[in-house]
Parts: C-alpha cells; structure tokens; sequence
C-alpha cells in the first residue's frame, strides 16, 4: 500500500540575505542566538525561523506547538536553532526561556559534581606521550574494561568527522583542558556508572556523537564551558527514549528490542501483506536486517547530517522515538521490487543496502504516509 518513493535528491532553494523578524528576546540566551539581524538563508526559511521565535520566546511555551510546527520546517538547520529546539523538544529546557540560564548553571553543577565522584580516576583519551599513543595504561584503573570499550568505540566513530578526532579541540574544549573525545569518553562514563542496569554498550558513542556534534555546532558565544554538560543531559534524554534497545534482560518483554521488531511486522503485514508473505516464504527474520537500524535508531546508515535531519524528524514526531517503526517500514516497502524477483541471498542484499539507494527526506515522507495510512486522523 502506498506509492513507493521517489529516488534522488531535492532540489535545495536559493539563499539570499533575508531579514528575520522577531520579537524583542525575553532571555539572554536567546539575545546570543538571535544577534545579527541577516543571514544567508531564503524568505521561506526566515518565514519559518521568525514563526518559530514568535512560539519559543514566551514565558510559557506550546511544546504542542513547537512540535508540531518543527516537524514541517527548516528551522532546525539554523545556526544553533536546532540545539536549542532538541533542548526544549526533550525536556532537558523548561518551557519557559527565562528559566534556561539558571538550568544550565545548576545542571552544570551536578555533573560537576558527578564527575568529582564518578570519573575522577582516569586520564584522557589523547596524552603527551612520545610514542603517540592514544590510551594511557589502564590496567591499574577501576574498571578498565568498560574504559577500554569506550575508547576503542570513540575512536572508531564518525572518522569522517575530523575535527572530533583533532586532539587540540575546539575553544569550548580547550576551556576545560579536554579534546573533543575525552568529553564523550567522560559522558559514555558517567552515564554507564549511573545506569547500572544499561551501563555502556557499542552503538551509545554514535548517538552520543550526534548529541555531541549537534551542541557543538549550536554553541553561544558566553556558554561554552556548559557543552559538556548540555551534552550530557541530552544524551541522557536521548537514551531515555530508547534504553530498552541496550538491555538484554529486557530484550523478550513488551518494551523490548524484539518487541519492537514483531511491531515493524506487523505493521508490514498491515501495510503490505504481499511484501510480508514473501519476506516469510523466504525465511528472512527481521532480527537479520533490521536489529542494528532500531538499536542505534538507523543513525549508524547515514551521513552525519541526514542522521541530524533524522533525529531532527524523531525528535519533533508527536510519536517521538516510535516513529522510527515507520521510517524502517517504509526501508523494508522501498525495495519490495527488489526483493519479490530474488531468492533469500538477493533479498538480504536489498534489504541490506536499502538505505544506500533511497533518499532519506522522500524516505521519512513515505514514513509519514505510512502512518496516516496505519492511523487515520480522527473525525
């Protein structure tokens, strides 16, 4: 059900120098954010931003509101707009502007804090050592292992990223003495030694390192030394919507990992029972092809900023995190034609490279097709 979608790129708009129109900022943080008063993008998109403005510069914000407009617009890929706007859309920003400052220093404070107590017992990642080694001697530290996994995972993600993997760090890492992966390691840390039950498992650093990347590009002139923090919490925000994707305890039960593939099945079967009926004729479990896409929520498939523009989609979705169940079912529908002339092998090769042939924005359209066509509006 439902036409397949379109392959190939979109046509980008042409920019110009537009003038954005707002309101006077009710915060300092948003005074930082907004202080030119032109920038090279198209009307359209400064149509949007000053819509987006007029909602979050309120001392009560409409998430609804927010939500439901950034789920359409541009906005995101402004400046540190798209920052601001995970901030506010994952709770980690109460919704109400002049609140942030003093939610940034508290929140600043504890992971401080968190940090005096929890990682206070290794080194960083890059050292001044002769031999250009990478890792310090970890044998004599409390839980090296876990270091160890964390180091060897960053250091193997987003290397087209250079500047995460530049040991001298951008001016906000310098401020604390720290390059860009010994912030992540200290986070995956933290955050493992605070989650006891998830603790740390290959996959987090690339969710982190769009958490990361995405706060790094919004920084604000004056707020620098909170990225590592920012950071954190939004990570953890982010980890809270799909934890149960890292516990194998969990992984059977309802809100378990292979509960969410029989969903993404059923949801192929409704959609498209004759897709779903070969893919079982063939013998092709879902667990073969789809168990990475939902573990690392299918970021790890793309560009660092098409996996932007899907955590912006997710992020934004009234469904939030679940929306992916239609983003992975419109994979699986996109290459039907592939898969009903092949056997097994050409099948999982389809399925397998499903997100190199299909453009991810005619991807998430398709996805938000799939889901009128699953849920209808109420009347």
């Amino acid at each position: 059900m439902g036409a397949k979608p379109a392959i190939g790129n979109n046509s980008n708009e042409s920019t110009a120098s537009a003038k954005l129109s707002r309101p006077k900022p009710i915060c300092r943080h948003l005074h930082r954010l907004l202080c030119n008063d032109t920038w090279p993008i198209s009307e359209a998109v400064s149509c949007q931003l000053s819509k987006v403005i007029g909602i979050i510069n309120k001392e009560k914000i409409d998430i609804t509101a927010v939500t439901k407009y950034c789920a359409y617009c541009s906005a995101f890929n402004f400046k540190g707009m798209r920052a601001l706007l995970w901030k506010i859309l994952l709770g980690h920003f109460a919704p109400d502007a002049r609140k942030w400052e003093q939610q940034m220093i508290k929140g600043k404070e504890s992971y401080d804090s968190l940090l005096s107590e929890i990682a206070r017992s290794f080194q960083p990642i890059h050292t001044e050592s002769t031999d250009d080694s990478t890792t310090v001697q970890l044998h004599d530290l409390p839980d090296a292992d876990l270091i160890q996994q964390i180091r060897t995972d960053l250091l193997r993600t987003r290397t087209e990223v250079s500047f995460l993997h530049n040991k001298e760090g951008s001016s906000a890492a310098k401020a604390t003495s720290s390059c860009h992966m010994d912030i992540m390691e200290r986070v995956l840390y933290v955050y493992a030694k605070l989650n006891p039950g998830i603790k740390y498992s290959q996959g987090m650093n690339e969710i982190l390192a769009m958490a990361y990347l995405t706060l790094h590009e919004g920084l604000i002139q004056g707020y620098e030394e909170y990225l590592e923090s920012d950071t954190f919490y939004v990570f953890s925000q982010l980890m809270g919507e799909i934890n149960c994707h890292f516990i194998r305890s969990v992984d059977q039960t309802n809100c378990g990992i292979i509960a969410e593939l029989k969903v993404i099945s059923g949801k192929v079967k409704k959609l498209d029972e004759e897709l779903w009926n070969r893919l079982n004729s063939l013998g092709i479990k879902y667990e073969f092809f789809a168990l990475r896409w939902v573990m690392t929520i299918l970021i790890q498939e793309y560009s660092t900023k098409d996996a932007q523009f899907l955590l912006d989609t997710l992020i934004s979705h009234k469904l939030k995190f679940k929306f992916l169940q239609y983003i992975i079912v419109a994979l699986i529908l996109s290459v039907k034609e592939a898969i009903v002339r092949v056997g097994f092998e050409g099948a999982m090769e389809a399925l397998q490279n499903a997100t190199k042939v299909t453009d991810l924005r005619d991807l998430v359209k398709y996805a938000k097709e799939l889901y009128k066509l699953d849920i209808p509006p109420a009347k």
